[in-house]
């Protein structure tokens, strides 16, 4: 920005520095026919100077034809025009060098920007590009990790049933275990605990009494068909059949009915 200012003040000083010197010319131009018109009215008193005595200065009038003098003004005026318009002409010339000049700078600066404009293009298309990239392969990443957790969810879902199905079978388990130690438990407290039941009642030779012992609670009725004396006679409800002697030692789970067999 600073040097396109710079340049517009150099462009607008010569315009000015042209402009001074056309009206400059225009002004002696306008003089020339001033003095020639007053020439031709009046003789020229023109001043020659000694040159062996420089101090000696006499004037001298001398006196042209109106021809010699037209003559005269017409060459000094065209020598003049010659001049102004060669100058001119470099002026133009400079000016015109100049213009090229800055139609190629212009033309170098359009190119500098279309080619920054392109390379920013570029850039911005490579940039969007990479952007993509990273947007999809982000959008792939998520999907995956989508995937996997989804996985391990299931993964988890499944360990999670598998471990609630063998805390099931465990409590089950041990409930079971726990059901066969009370139940053996109950079994051992039945088998060491000893029911005893003793019976006595009147025969003809004297008292009979039975004992029933048994490590389970046992109901034993036993009615006899021999006549109480001092009482009525009971009537025969059960006989009393021989069975053979068969040795069982009281530990033995069948000892109560055994008993009980022999003894109804």
């Amino acid at each position: 920005r600073h040097k396109q200012r710079n340049r517009l003040r150099r462009r607008r000083c010569r315009r000015r520095r042209l402009q001074q010197q056309q009206q400059q010319l225009a002004q002696q131009h306008q003089q020339y026919l001033q003095w020639e018109r007053s020439f031709i009215s009046n003789p020229i008193n023109s001043v020659v100077t000694d040159h062996h005595n420089k101090d000696s200065v006499q004037p001298i009038t001398i006196e042209f034809d109106l021809t010699t003098m037209i003559g005269l003004m017409v060459w000094w005026s065209c020598r003049r025009n010659q001049v102004n318009r060669r100058r001119l002409v470099q002026q133009e010339q400079e000016l015109e060098q100049e213009q090229v000049q800055e139609q190629g700078r212009r033309q170098g600066r359009r190119r500098r920007g279309r080619r920054q404009q392109q390379q920013q293009q570029q850039q911005h298309l490579q940039q969007q590009r990479t952007q993509q990239h990273i947007l999809q392969q982000q959008q792939q990443e998520q999907q995956e990790q989508e995937q996997r957790h989804q996985q391990h969810r299931q993964f988890l879902q499944i360990l999670w049933q598998q471990l609630q199905d063998r805390l099931q079978q465990e409590e089950e388990e041990r409930r079971q275990q726990q059901q066969q130690q009370q139940q053996q438990q109950q079994g051992q407290q039945q088998q060491h605990q000893q029911y005893e039941n003793t019976i006595t009642f009147p025969m003809e030779f004297g008292e009979v009494t039975i004992t029933v012992r048994s490590n389970r609670a046992v109901i034993v009725n036993i009615q006899s068909s021999v006549a109480v004396p001092d009482g009525p006679a009971s009537s025969p409800l059960t006989t009393s059949t021989p069975q053979p002697v068969v040795k069982v030692e009281p530990d033995h789970p069948d000892y109560s009915q055994f008993l009980i067999d022999n003894i109804v």
